[in-house]
């Protein structure tokens, strides 16, 4: 594991400094909702420091305002400012803050750091932020929806749910943002929609989406084609068929689980197939899980627009939980993200964004062989790994 070299006070004075331009860069294009009578600190001061108050341990506006507090000398001179922001500045900043102000700053960012996403394979959920629901009223809480980048290991872009409306308003936005060209993207059922399709092959990339019964003809079709395929009847079904095993399980968990991938571009037979954009094959996980003697199983199915190819199709679907696993599950753990209760005004999807930013650069530092949260522990007590952590700020 790679140590770092303990900096001294000049040398972290002139690192922060840097490393604040190229916060000013990426962020300093933000326009600032607030009133301009009443604004007494920039707006890329007060997103530095709660990028810095995130990454050390802050989770929400006071513990921002605890960390501005405690580092106030530190960031009076790192700033060149008379005085930190206050509470009530924090909050009325990301209260009127537009998000979607914060969310193209970010994604610019992403693009410099992870550039093209050709060949690379995008993974597209949503994630509720449950403790911001009202109660007694069924989902008003905040969802988000994200983009993830496999091969880099980096969310590229978020798009707030409307509460009046779902996942299927959000996802073409958050298309939008993203230049598709060669990436493959995949999606879960609420994604299934034509019009999804469609944006995916326009872009230039290509799709394999979920199917479930939200799309019930097409639903039904695959699984009685699918159903009358087997390892003996491959060949007169046009098929194509990989095998994996995860004979590992039973040793550490005592259950082993098995998949056969099957895949197929004979797909005349489908109902208005020419719906789907540049739709060629369809597939079908077969898994069984075998607990304690007792054996269940599971057939799963999806739509693509690339041909038939069982082991390309088993690595995108099981690389797409990776933002459940890599992303979701670490803002959960790591940043208290499901218990954080910012209901008003933009706060919640703002700092969510910032959340992003955070996870984004504590997982490119291989410097630290830890978890998350103990990364935000050492960035809280060691301001040369802080630094080195913010360094990702300015990678390309």
């Amino acid at each position: 594991m790679k140590q770092l070299k303990k900096m001294t006070p000049e040398e972290i004075e002139e690192n922060a400094y840097l490393i604040k331009e190229s916060i000013e860069e990426h962020f300093g294009s933000i326009k600032d909702s607030r009133r301009a009578c009443s604004i007494s600190h920039r707006l890329e001061n007060i997103i530095f420091i709660t990028i810095c108050a995130i990454l050390c341990t802050a989770n929400d506006l006071k513990g921002i305002t605890m960390y501005a507090e405690g580092k106030e000398e530190w960031l009076k001179k790192i700033l060149g400012i008379q005085k930190i922001p206050s509470y009530s500045t924090f909050w009325w900043t990301f209260v009127l803050l537009k998000p979607s102000e914060i969310q193209n700053a970010f994604v610019n960012w992403a693009r410099t750091v992870t550039g093209t996403l050709d060949g690379d394979i995008i993974a597209i959920d949503g994630k509720a932020l449950r403790a911001t629901a009202n109660p007694g009223k069924a989902h008003s809480f905040v969802n988000m929806v994200s983009a993830w980048s496999a091969r880099h290991n980096f969310t590229l872009a978020q798009q707030k749910v409307d509460g009046k409306s779902n996942e299927i308003t959000a996802i073409p936005k958050l298309l939008d943002a993203l230049d598709l060209n060669g990436a493959h993207v995949t999606i879960d059922a609420m994604g299934c929609q034509t019009e999804i399709a469609k944006k995916i092959t326009d872009g230039g990339g290509d799709y394999t989406l979920a199917l479930k019964e939200n799309q019930q003809n097409l639903y039904d079709e695959c699984e009685n084609f699918f159903k009358q395929v087997n390892e003996d009847n491959l060949i007169d079904a046009e098929c194509h068929m990989t095998e994996m095993n995860n004979d590992l399980e039973r040793e550490k968990h005592g259950r082993v689980e098995k998949r056969k991938i099957y895949t197929t571009e004979a797909i005349d037979f489908l109902p208005k197939k020419e719906d789907w954009k540049n739709l060629k094959s369809i597939v079908c996980v077969y898994s069984t899980r075998e607990i304690k003697g007792k054996i269940s199983e599971e057939r799963r199915y999806y739509i693509s627009s690339l041909p038939s190819d069982p082991n390309l199709q088993a690595k995108a679907i099981r690389t797409h939980w990776g933002i459940e696993n890599k992303v979701h599950w670490m803002l959960d753990v790591g940043f208290q993200e499901d218990k954080l209760k910012a209901k008003a005004g933009n706060i919640a999807e703002n700092l969510a964004v910032i959340r992003h930013i955070c996870l984004n650069l504590l997982k490119q530092d291989k410097s630290t062989k830890a978890g998350i949260a103990n990364k935000r522990i050492k960035a809280v007590t060691n301001e040369s790994y802080l630094l080195h952590v913010l360094g990702g700020l300015s990678k390309v």
